[in-house]
C-alpha cells in the first residue's frame, strides 16, 4: 500500500501536526471518525514494529508570496519500546535520524554533520524530550505514540467521514478534520489492517494557506531488521550541538 514545511528539518511538522479532535463535532458522521481514527491508532500501537516508505509534496511560500511545490520522501522503521530510524530525502534537504534507547542521532548526509541527544527511555518519552529540549519534532511522532489517538482527537472543531476513496489503488476511509489553524484529511485503509494511506493538511491561517501531503506505501507489520537502528555516520563527519543543528536547518 502507497504516504509543507518551510523547516525541512522538522518534516513538515510531519503527521504530528494532525492534533485534531472529534471532541465536540457537529457532523452527524463524527462517530465514524472516531471509530476509523481508534482502529487505525491502536493497530500502529499494538504492533510490535513496523516499517513505511512515504511520498511527500508540500508548499512554501516565497517572498513574493507565491506559493513553490517541493517534493521529498522518507522510509522509516519503528521497533518498540525504544528503536526508531528515518531517512529522509527531499528538494529541500536530506536528514538521517536514529535512535537506539539511550542515545539520538541527527546526521546531514549531505554535510557529514551529525548531533548526538543523550536520552534514556521509550519512543514516547524520547518524541517529547526532542521537541522540548531541541525543538526537533520528529516524523511519523503523532501516529506511533501508545496514546496516539488521545493526541490526535485534541484540538479539532468538526468532524466529517467522507466515504471510501481510493488512494494508489487502495479502498480507503476518508476522512476529514477542521481545526482552528489547520484542516486535516486523512485516509485509512479498508480492511484488517487499517494503515494511514494519505494525509493532506492545509495549514489555513498561514500566508497562502500552504499544503502538505503525504502517501503512505510500502507498510511491513512485523519487526524491522536490528541492522537498521545501527548509525552510520558518513565517512568525514563533524559533530555539532544537536541544538545548532535545528537552528542550522531554518
Amino acid at each position: 500500500m502507497k504516504t509543507r514545511t518551510t523547516k525541512a528539518l522538522a518534516l513538515a511538522a510531519w503527521v504530528c501536526l494532525i492534533q485534531a479532535s472529534t471532541a465536540g463535532a457537529q457532523d452527524a458522521t463524527a462517530p465514524r471518525v472516531s471509530e476509523v481514527l481508534r482502529s487505525a491508532t491502536d493497530f500502529l500501537a499494538q504492533a510490535p514494529g513496523f516499517a513505511v516508505h512515504a511520498e511527500l509534496d508540500f508548499d512554501e511560500v516565497i517572498s513574493t508570496g507565491q506559493k513553490v511545490r517541493f517534493n521529498g520522501a522518507f522510509d522509516a522503521a519503528l521497533q518498540r519500546p525504544n528503536q526508531m530510524f528515518v531517512d529522509y530525502r527531499g528538494d529541500r534537504s536530506s536528514r538521517r535520524f536514529w535512535y537506539d534507547g539511550e542515545t539520538a542521532t541527527l546526521v546531514n548526509p549531505e554535510s557529514g554533520m551529525y548531533a548526538e541527544y543523550a536520552f534514556t527511555g521509550d519512543i514516547d518519552q524520547m518524541i517529547d524530550a526532542l521537541r522540548e529540549d531541541t525543538r526537533l519534532t520528529l516524523p511519523l511522532s503523532g501516529i506511533v505514540r501508545m496514546d496516539a489517538y488521545q493526541q490526535i482527537t485534541s484540538q479539532v472543531r468538526r468532524a466529517s467521514y467522507l466515504g471510501i476513496h481510493d488512494v494508489e489503488g487502495t479502498p480507503s476511509h476518508h476522512l476529514y478534520l477542521v481545526g482552528d489553524d489547520v484542516d486535516v484529511q486523512i485516509w485509512v485503509a479498508v480492511g484488517d489492517q487499517p494503515l494511514l494511506t494519505r494525509v493532506l493538511i492545509e495549514y489555513k491561517t498561514q500566508p497562502g494557506a500552504p499544503q502538505y501531503s503525504a502517501v503512505f506505501m510500502d507498510w511491513v507489520i512485523e519487526k524491522p531488521d536490528g541492522k537498521l537502528f545501527a548509525v552510520q555516520l558518513p565517512k568525514e563527519s563533524t559533530r555539532i550541538d544537536f541544538l545548532s543543528s535545528v537552528e542550522g536547518s531554518r
